[in-house]
């Protein structure tokens, strides 16, 4: 097996989604490299791309979402999907917290060595996108306050500050 082709055959199935929001310092502290989660809303993000609308982005690469709004590039993801977290990148003033979304859970299942060199991979645009983000204007749509109170809430994080488990395909609510 080519490991390399493997993880850009993977790769190239994968879009960047970005939601910007304002994450604080104790529970964005809790998002570390290797952790799995779920969300039980249908969670919102943006395919569109401009500099950072907030100071703490949600960076998820994903083949699993629907679009429901072309101009703010508005797309959900179903309840309960699940994610993993591939990278944290920090500034004074913002940081990013690079996802996996996980869709029915076969991306867990390629080779471990496979899925290890497409983390890394998506780590590295990752970075990339960071950078470009703090040096380029935030998107208007972005910025208006239905988008920002849209996506405020942290992703997968219970009130009481601990993670959403997983569920598995029978507990998930369509």
């Amino acid at each position: 097996m080519n490991i390399g082709s493997e993880a850009q055959k993977f790769l190239g199935r994968l879009k960047p989604f970005i939601r910007d929001t304002y994450i604080p310092y104790s529970l964005s502290s809790k998002y570390e490299k290797g952790l799995v989660f779920s969300d039980p809303t249908y969670c919102d993000a943006s395919c569109n791309f401009g500099g950072f609308a907030s100071p703490n982005r949600y960076l998820i690469f994903s083949e699993n979402k629907t679009l429901l709004e072309p101009i703010t590039g508005l797309c959900v993801w179903k309840r309960g999907s699940a994610f993993k977290v591939i990278d944290v990148q920090n500034t004074k003033s913002h940081s990013q917290i690079t996802l996996l979304e996980l869709g029915d859970g076969k991306n867990l299942h390629e080779p471990p060595e496979v899925l290890g060199q497409i983390e890394k991979d998506l780590a590295e645009i990752a970075f990339h996108f960071f950078v470009v983000a703090g040096k380029i204007d935030p998107l208007r749509e972005h910025q208006t306050l239905e988008w920002l109170q849209r996506i405020n809430f942290p992703l997968g994080i219970k009130d009481d500050g601990s993670f959403f488990e997983v569920l598995n395909a029978d507990e998930r609510a369509d």
